[in-house]
């Protein structure tokens, strides 16, 4: 299969480029290089630097939408240009061609847990010898998260069972509280400093999702939380 990812040269984008490589597909990508890192494309990809904020082209059979853009607080209506322009572009290509469209979507209401999950598993590793910041109001708040593993064999399950049906499905691992994650890594990084700082505003409470009607389909997760803790730390240390 013809597959175009956007965000290919980042985390998620990657690593399901080499899966489809492996698995015999002709992958195409594109990415601006602002958050992905050119060291993480596989070389068999068909890559094109671009802003799809500004127009994306192509004629895939599928089209695996993962870039996005996350600033600060204060920038974020440059967020519009990937994340919406760059959205509706996917969608006039997907018509154009006749392309189906894997979406990725953060869960309702709108709080980025993905934004927490960076500052308690991942960025902070890059930081060295700065401590680990937590917001005091999040600590014991649950979030949704996704092991990569698990993203990458949910996306490939769809590709295989042919489940574009047009429904909405909760896929992850597991509801845990950042308290629990910041934990698991003081179990990997024993030395670490926790920094708690009180944040102006939070606007979502504690929530979780279910992911039964993803599992009813024949889908079985594999990941845990400690296991992605730990295979980060071992990718940055």
């Amino acid at each position: 299969m013809k597959i175009l990812i956007t965000g290919v040269a980042g985390f998620i984008g990657s690593t399901l480029a080499d899966r489809l490589i492996y698995q015999g597909h002709e992958v195409h990508g594109v990415d601006t290089f602002e958050t992905g890192r050119e060291e993480n494309l596989n070389a068999d990809v068909l890559f094109t630097e671009q802003d799809i904020g500004r127009g994306i082209d192509g004629d895939p059979e599928l089209i695996i939408h993962c870039a996005a853009s996350y600033k600060d607080p204060d920038q974020w209506r440059f967020d519009v240009g990937t994340n919406v322009d760059g959205a509706i572009n996917v969608a006039r290509l997907a018509k154009h061609v006749n392309a189906r469209i894997i979406y990725f979507q953060t869960v309702l209401p709108p709080i980025s847990s993905y934004a927490i999950s960076k500052i308690a598993g991942e960025h902070y590793l890059r930081l060295s010898g700065q401590p680990l910041t937590v917001w005091r109001t999040a600590l014991h708040q649950k979030r949704p998260y996704l092991h990569l593993g698990d993203a990458i064999r949910a996306l490939t399950f769809i590709m295989e069972k042919n489940l574009f049906d047009k429904s909405v499905y909760n896929v992850l691992t597991t509801n845990s509280t950042v308290n629990d994650i910041v934990e698991v890594i003081k179990s990997y990084v024993p030395d670490i400093k926790v920094e708690y700082v009180d944040s102006r505003i939070m606007n979502q409470l504690s929530y979780t999702v279910s992911a039964d009607k993803f599992k009813s389909l024949g889908f079985s997760y594999k990941g845990t939380l400690r296991d992605g803790i730990e295979e980060t730390v071992k990718l940055l240390a």
